[in-house]
């Protein structure tokens, strides 16, 4: 089981930016990839959907707050490896 960072992409900057959130995932990716890609065909597991759906963060560089929360672009949503 690998262990993910979960991140948000920006439109304000064009960059994603961390939930601040990791998850165990049997099934993630090897490299940074997104959600709708990674689980395309499947279904996105439930705890994944709720962390998305329940939390946001705030761009560094804008402050805008950045979410997914009602209905979620999973291709907005990344699984970043953490290498341990």
């Amino acid at each position: 089981m690998a262990r993910y960072s979960i991140h948000l992409f920006c439109d304000e900057c064009a960059q994603t930016h961390s939930l601040g959130l990791m998850m165990n995932l049997e099934d993630g990716p090897v490299e940074k990839d997104s959600i709708g890609n990674t689980y395309e065909g499947k279904d996105v597991p439930e705890s994944l959907r709720t962390c998305i759906h329940d939390n946001c963060t705030i761009c560094p560089k804008t402050n805008r707050i950045i979410s997914q929360v009602g209905t979620p672009n999973y291709y907005n949503c990344f699984l970043v490896p953490i290498k341990e």
